[in-house]
């Protein structure tokens, strides 16, 4: 029926993964999704990334659904053999407590059952996120904006970005559960909407932005007074250095005037 000892390893961890069966409907955030616990199984063809969405197993192989994007309606009802396992890439995905975990071998859903993965994965990545919401999150000013824009731009020439990829860029994927959450959000929200204001930034798409020919003026006017308020600031030092100087050795005449005065030469005795 299996035909090779692959293909009835396939079958062993999808029946596995059926006994917790993805319901119709679920919530993937939030606090109703710290209830989940099933599996999602696919087979996806690697020649034309037709996705079976597996629904339960029958005496001759898989029911379920196909998925295909390339063809209007989308969804329609088949079969697997289970012959046809082998040449198929699995899928199984694991919804676990608001986490969502991926195996693509049966060897790796096996072992992950085998240990726990899911539960001491997100026991750990609890523990991670404490950590990181105890930093605080610097956040950069318009021209560290606007440079990492640009660099970034200079990578990807159809580089473009919103509020929320560019938190992410800068923070990871981490930031969304810090406790400073909210106002990174409307901080950095704030400063793309004051680069797009100065025309350094423009809209790409919907809520993406670019950056513009006019921010390259705005960078190099930007390290032109930067060098010159380093030029001036350390003038400014080398003017209190010798200022001081100065005062030192004032000091020091009217400490030797005073020393003569106090203690004159004794007139000289004539013979």
């Amino acid at each position: 029926m299996f035909g090779t000892i692959r293909n009835w390893l396939i079958y062993r961890a999808v029946k596995r993964a059926l006994n917790h069966p993805m319901p119709n409907q679920f919530f993937t955030s939030g606090e109703k999704a710290n209830v989940n616990h099933f599996f999602q199984v696919t087979f996806v063809d690697p020649a034309t990334e037709i996705t079976f969405l597996v629904d339960k197993l029958s005496d001759k192989g898989a029911d379920g659904v196909v998925r295909n994007k390339f063809q209007a309606g989308g969804l329609y009802g088949a079969s697997l053999p289970y012959a046809q396992f082998r040449n198929l890439r699995l899928r199984i995905k694991h919804y676990y407590r608001g986490y969502e975990i991926s195996y693509s071998s049966p060897w790796s859903f096996f072992w992950a059952e085998v240990v726990n993965y899911a539960y001491w994965h997100r026991r750990n990545d609890i523990r991670l996120q404490k950590l990181y919401n105890q930093q605080q999150l610097v956040r950069q000013d318009r021209i560290q904006v606007l440079s990492h824009f640009l660099t970034r731009t200079i990578a990807d020439r159809n580089y473009a970005n919103s509020s929320i990829g560019l938190i992410t860029e800068l923070y990871g994927t981490r930031w969304v559960h810090h406790p400073d959450e909210e106002n990174i959000q409307s901080y950095y929200a704030l400063i793309i909407e004051s680069l797009k204001s100065s025309g350094d930034l423009e809209t790409a798409q919907s809520i993406y932005c670019r950056i513009t020919p006019n921010a390259l003026s705005t960078l190099d006017t930007y390290a032109e007074e930067k060098a010159r308020h380093v030029e001036n600031t350390a003038i400014q030092r080398k003017i209190v250095y010798l200022t001081i100087v100065l005062a030192l050795i004032a000091v020091v005449q009217i400490g030797v005037s005073a020393w003569e005065e106090l203690h004159p030469d004794p007139p000289s005795s004539q013979g």
